[in-house]
């Protein structure tokens, strides 16, 4: 089974106006491949959300510890090659509306966003 982030990110993508899939050809080959690489139709991986958000929590909050989130907000670190990593995966898991990020995180996926000037897929706003 693919990682939950590619079953969660890119049946989603097509919705997301990305302009690498602003073409009908674009869509097609897209929707062909990652079917291809999830072994699965993406309406079928996307039916899985609702299995896999449960998997996603638990793996933001061992997030936490792996790379020291309280540290990086309060300026007691700096950015590193881990942060980079995770803030595109991060950043991903924004196309999924559903997805509850703990507090920390999302300070987190805003502070780094703000920080590199990339904007956040979704609606989710910073806490406070």
């Amino acid at each position: 089974m693919k990682p939950n982030t590619a079953l969660l990110c890119y049946p989603r993508m097509q919705e997301m106006n990305l302009p690498e899939l602003a073409t009908t050809q674009a869509r097609v080959h897209f929707n062909n491949m990652i079917s291809d690489r999830l072994g699965m139709p993406l309406p079928q991986a996307l039916a899985l959300t609702g299995d896999i958000l449960p998997h996603v929590n638990q793996q933001l909050q061992e997030l936490l510890a792996i790379i020291d989130v309280p540290a990086y907000l309060q300026n007691r670190r700096p950015v590193s090659i881990d942060d980079l990593c995770a803030f595109a995966e991060l950043r991903n898991l924004t196309m999924v509306e559903t997805l509850c990020f703990p507090e920390l995180i999302s300070a987190y996926l805003h502070k780094m966003a703000e920080a590199t000037g990339i904007h956040l897929f979704s609606g989710n706003r910073p806490p406070g």
